[in-house]
Protein backbone atom coordinates (compact mmCIF):
# COMPACT_ATOMS: atom_id res chain seq x y z
CA UNK A 1 0.00 0.00 0.00
CA UNK A 2 3.38 2.22 0.38
CA UNK A 3 6.88 2.33 0.26
CA UNK A 4 8.99 5.30 0.40
CA UNK A 5 11.90 6.55 2.29
CA UNK A 6 12.43 3.34 4.07
CA UNK A 7 8.68 2.74 5.50
CA UNK A 8 6.75 0.34 4.59
CA UNK A 9 3.00 -0.07 5.02
CA UNK A 10 1.82 -3.61 4.55
CA UNK A 11 -2.20 -4.19 4.56
CA UNK A 12 -3.45 -7.93 4.77
CA UNK A 13 -7.25 -8.39 4.11
CA UNK A 14 -10.11 -10.90 5.08
CA UNK A 15 -13.71 -11.02 4.44
CA UNK A 16 -15.82 -10.77 7.97
CA UNK A 17 -19.54 -11.42 8.72
CA UNK A 18 -21.92 -8.76 7.41
CA UNK A 19 -19.72 -7.68 4.44
CA UNK A 20 -17.09 -6.19 6.96
CA UNK A 21 -13.70 -6.26 5.90
CA UNK A 22 -10.50 -6.86 8.49
CA UNK A 23 -7.83 -5.58 7.62
CA UNK A 24 -4.63 -5.98 9.28
CA UNK A 25 -1.75 -2.92 8.86
CA UNK A 26 2.06 -3.81 9.24
CA UNK A 27 4.24 -1.08 9.49
CA UNK A 28 7.82 -1.88 8.89
CA UNK A 29 11.15 0.10 8.27
CA UNK A 30 14.54 -0.55 6.99
CA UNK A 31 16.34 2.34 8.27
CA UNK A 32 18.93 2.02 10.63
CA UNK A 33 17.65 4.52 13.46
CA UNK A 34 14.06 4.62 15.07
CA UNK A 35 11.37 6.57 14.13
CA UNK A 36 9.65 8.22 17.19
CA UNK A 37 6.84 8.86 17.23
CA UNK A 38 5.41 7.47 14.76
CA UNK A 39 1.60 7.02 13.39
CA UNK A 40 -0.35 6.39 10.85
CA UNK A 41 -3.82 7.48 10.05
CA UNK A 42 -6.34 5.91 8.01
CA UNK A 43 -9.63 7.72 6.90
CA UNK A 44 -12.44 6.03 4.11
CA UNK A 45 -14.83 8.04 1.69
CA UNK A 46 -18.15 8.89 2.85
CA UNK A 47 -19.87 5.15 1.78
CA UNK A 48 -17.48 3.39 4.41
CA UNK A 49 -17.22 3.60 7.94
CA UNK A 50 -14.14 2.72 9.23
CA UNK A 51 -13.33 1.48 12.74
CA UNK A 52 -9.78 1.23 13.96
CA UNK A 53 -7.85 -0.08 17.02
CA UNK A 54 -4.96 1.43 18.72
CA UNK A 55 -1.76 0.67 17.28
CA UNK A 56 0.88 -1.92 18.97
CA UNK A 57 3.27 1.27 19.65
CA UNK A 58 4.13 4.70 18.97
CA UNK A 59 7.39 4.17 17.31
CA UNK A 60 9.10 2.31 14.74
CA UNK A 61 12.70 0.33 15.27
CA UNK A 62 14.78 0.58 12.73
CA UNK A 63 15.99 -2.94 10.89
CA UNK A 64 13.06 -4.64 10.31
CA UNK A 65 10.92 -2.81 13.53
CA UNK A 66 7.00 -2.97 13.60
CA UNK A 67 4.14 -1.07 14.14
CA UNK A 68 0.39 -3.37 13.39
CA UNK A 69 -3.01 -1.52 13.71
CA UNK A 70 -6.33 -3.72 12.78
CA UNK A 71 -9.31 -1.64 10.83
CA UNK A 72 -12.70 -2.90 10.08
CA UNK A 73 -14.17 -1.12 6.98
CA UNK A 74 -17.70 -1.71 6.07
CA UNK A 75 -20.09 -0.23 3.07
CA UNK A 76 -22.92 2.24 4.99
CA UNK A 77 -26.79 0.82 3.54
CA UNK A 78 -26.95 2.62 0.64
CA UNK A 79 -23.43 1.90 -0.76
CA UNK A 80 -23.54 -1.50 -1.77
CA UNK A 81 -21.05 -2.07 -5.13
CA UNK A 82 -19.19 1.22 -4.43
CA UNK A 83 -15.68 0.33 -4.42
CA UNK A 84 -13.55 0.19 -0.92
CA UNK A 85 -11.37 2.80 -0.69
CA UNK A 86 -8.39 3.66 2.15
CA UNK A 87 -6.85 6.61 2.30
CA UNK A 88 -3.46 6.45 4.91
CA UNK A 89 -1.27 9.08 6.26
CA UNK A 90 2.72 8.36 7.70
CA UNK A 91 3.95 10.62 9.96
CA UNK A 92 7.28 10.39 11.80
CA UNK A 93 10.49 12.24 13.02
CA UNK A 94 13.65 11.88 11.48
CA UNK A 95 16.61 13.63 11.62
CA UNK A 96 15.01 16.12 13.76
CA UNK A 97 12.34 16.72 11.02
CA UNK A 98 8.76 15.81 11.10
CA UNK A 99 7.90 13.85 7.67
CA UNK A 100 4.25 13.17 6.30
CA UNK A 101 3.25 10.87 3.57
CA UNK A 102 0.00 10.31 2.07
CA UNK A 103 -1.07 7.74 -0.10
CA UNK A 104 -4.44 6.47 -0.81
CA UNK A 105 -5.19 2.49 -1.78
CA UNK A 106 -8.23 1.10 -4.09
CA UNK A 107 -7.03 -2.47 -5.10
CA UNK A 108 -8.53 -4.68 -2.75
CA UNK A 109 -9.05 -8.17 -3.58
CA UNK A 110 -12.86 -8.92 -5.63
CA UNK A 111 -13.96 -11.02 -3.71
CA UNK A 112 -14.24 -8.48 -0.55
Amino acid sequence: AFDKNGVKVLLDFERGEGGKVSVMATCKSSLSEVLDPFTCKFAVPGHLELSVAPPSGSSLAGHGGAVTQSLTLSRKLHASGKPLKLRLMVEYRRGGRTVQEVAEFASFPTDL
